[in-house]
C-alpha cells in the first residue's frame, strides 16, 4: 500500500517539476517598464545576458500571474532585493523578450 501511494505521489509531482522553464541565477532588478497595450518589459543586471542570453524579460498583464510577476518586479526594484528568473523557455518570437513565468525576491 505504502509503495502504491508512494507511486502516486510521484506521478503527481512529475509534471510540476518537469514544467518549470529555464531558471537564473540570483539577478537584479534594473527597470521595470509598463509598454502598450498589455506587456511589462522587465530589465535586470543579468551579466552579460547568461540568463536565456538576455537581459530583458517580458510579462503579460492580462492574467493575474503576469500582473503579479509585475508587482514583485516592482517590489524588488524599489527595495533592492535580488530575483530569481523562470521563463517560460528562453526562445523568442519576432521582437519580444523571453516571457518570465515566475520571479521569486530574496530576503536579501
Amino acid at each position: 500500500m505504502r509503495n502504491a501511494v508512494f507511486a502516486l505521489v510521484c506521478a503527481a509531482l512529475i509534471p510540476a517539476v518537469c514544467s518549470a522553464g529555464p531558471v537564473s541565477g540570483r539577478v537584479r532588478v534594473v527597470e521595470v517598464r509598463p509598454y502598450m497595450p498589455n506587456a511589462v518589459f522587465i530589465g535586470t543586471d543579468n551579466p552579460h545576458g547568461s540568463f536565456c542570453y538576455i537581459s530583458y524579460y517580458q510579462v503579460s498583464l492580462t492574467t493575474e500571474a503576469g500582473r503579479a510577476i509585475h508587482a514583485a518586479a516592482l517590489a524588488a526594484l524599489l527595495s533592492g532585493k535580488p530575483v530569481q528568473l523562470e521563463a517560460a523557455s528562453c526562445g523568442v518570437s519576432g521582437s519580444s523578450y523571453p516571457t518570465l513565468q515566475s520571479l521569486y525576491v530574496f530576503a536579501n
